[in-house]
Parts: C-alpha cells; sequence; structure tokens
C-alpha cells in the first residue's frame, strides 16, 4: 500500500519531469532515491535532537550527584565536629545539635543522591528516531516490491 507520503513522492516526481501522470520509470527511481535521501536526512537530524535531549537529562542527573556528595561531605563534618564536643565537653547539649544538624544534612544528601540516580538511569539511545527508522525501511521495503 502507498500511504500519502510516497503519494507526495511521486506526484513531485512526475513534476519534475515535466511528463505530468506519466512519469519514466528512471524519474520515478530518482524521485523515490532524492525522498529517500530527504527521508534519511530528516531522521538522523531527528536521532542527533534526541541524543542532546537524554545528554542534558545525564548531565542534570551528574550535578544532583554532586550536589549529594556535597551535602554527605557537610554531614561528616558536622558528624566529626559532633564528635570532637562530645569528647571535649561531656555534655548533652552541644553535641546533640551537632547530631541533629548533621542528621539533616545526611538526609538532604540522601534525597539528592536518589533524585540524580534517578535521572542517570534513564537510557541514551534514541529508541524513538530508531523505531521510525525501521518503519521507513519496512515501507521502503514494501514499496519497491
Amino acid at each position: 500500500m502507498l500511504d500519502e507520503r510516497s503519494d507526495d513522492g511521486l506526484r513531485r516526481a512526475a513534476g519534475r519531469s515535466g511528463a505530468g501522470a506519466e512519469s519514466s520509470p528512471t524519474a520515478l527511481v530518482s524521485a523515490l532515491f532524492a525522498d529517500l535521501g530527504d527521508l534519511l536526512q530528516k531522521e538522523i537530524a531527528l536521532a542527533k535532537a534526541e541524543v542532546r535531549r537524554n545528554l542534558a537529562r545525564k548531565v542534570s542527573g551528574s550535578a544532583w550527584v554532586g550536589v549529594a556528595a556535597l551535602l554527605f561531605l557537610v554531614a561528616l563534618l558536622a558528624l566529626v565536629a559532633g564528635l570532637v564536643f562530645l569528647i571535649a565537653s561531656y555534655g548533652y547539649a552541644m553535641h546533640a545539635a551537632a547530631f541533629i544538624v548533621a542528621l539533616g544534612f545526611a538526609v538532604l544528601g540522601a534525597l539528592a543522591f536518589v533524585a540524580g540516580r534517578a535521572k542517570l538511569n534513564a537510557g541514551m539511545a534514541p529508541e524513538r528516531s530508531m523505531r521510525q527508522m525501521r518503519r521507513d525501511v519496512a515501507t521502503i521495503k514494501e514499496q519497491v516490491q
């Protein structure tokens, strides 16, 4: 079956050859290859755009992992400070506050890590473009037969 895209290509081929509705087979084949080249260029452009979008998602996920690492470092420093105050003072108020702050930073770091990891788990392959290219190849094979 011919779809609208191939009908448009045949009409353009007929218009280019100047023979109207009865074009020569050479003109039709030439138009087919011209349309195929145009289609491939558009599919490649779509795949590039999809890869750029996926790459931007990976960069964003990496930034969140960096934020998580920084927050875990702050939590570690606060835990160390709390431990130092605990050993130095043998009191409860100062070190209890340091541990509460450290736990707060640890929770924030864990949340940032989970958000970043979720963005990094997404695939990089241009799946939609590849699926469309397979459909196009199947359509071209069907039309050639």
